[in-house]
């Protein structure tokens, strides 16, 4: 399918003032109305994203498809026993029973992302922070978030500074690249040359971010 996408398209797009994910969706005109359909699902975005990349790598790992019953991404209810992620968190950090949804499963919600709201305004303001280093920057989204820095949470932020050009997925993905200080080689590098160490930083940027709380 990337063979046939046309970059010339999307940059066109781009510049009339489309998201990215609505301007690759212009470009597949070679794609029937039902498959773009199919495309548009962030489950199946991502998927695809899997798929490509362990292209990318030689992976020997398969990939398997699991069909999404009842539910939708992000749908804010339930079906059955079938509901979304989204939706458990909520009930989670509501204290509410997801009994039905992870069986035998004790899950505590011990850290929230809204605990670290005043960290990260301090992190804008107070640090030289070149925000090239991120894999989700775009120029010019670090204004739109320091002029939205008054905001209660960062839901609030987020609703703020999102555009057709800038999903408040990236944003969020963002705000934690910056929060976590993960840099743009340190999830490049890894694709290059797959090893434990990824692992071992996100838990040390995990002890950062509890030590910074307790501080």
């Amino acid at each position: 399918m990337n063979a046939n996408l046309d970059d010339a398209k999307i940059k066109k797009f781009l510049a009339e003032g489309n998201s990215y994910i609505k301007s690759r969706e212009l470009a597949m005109d070679f794609l029937s109305r039902e498959e773009k359909e199919i495309l548009k699902k962030p489950n199946n975005i991502l998927a695809l994203e899997y798929i490509k990349n362990l292209e990318k790598l030689n992976s020997k790992i398969k990939p398997y498809s699991i069909e999404r019953k009842n539910v939708n991404h992000n749908d804010d209810f339930s079906i059955d026993e079938f509901a979304s992620a989204s939706y458990i968190r909520r009930l989670c950090y509501n204290n509410e029973d997801v009994n039905n949804f992870i069986p035998h499963y004790e899950l505590k919600v011990e850290n929230k992302l809204e605990n670290y709201f005043e960290i990260f305004k301090y992190k804008m303001i107070s640090e030289k922070i070149n925000f090239k280093d991120y894999f989700d920057y775009e120029v010019g989204l670090e204004n739109r978030i320091l002029e939205n820095l008054d905001s209660k949470n960062f839901e609030e932020l987020i609703e703020k500074v999102h555009s057709k050009r800038h999903s408040k997925s990236r944003i969020k993905r963002l705000v934690l690249e910056i929060l976590l200080d993960i840099k743009k080689d340190e999830i490049k590098n890894p694709l290059k040359n797959p090893t434990q160490e990824s692992s071992l930083a996100i838990k040390e940027a995990s002890k950062y971010l509890k030590i910074k709380k307790q501080k």
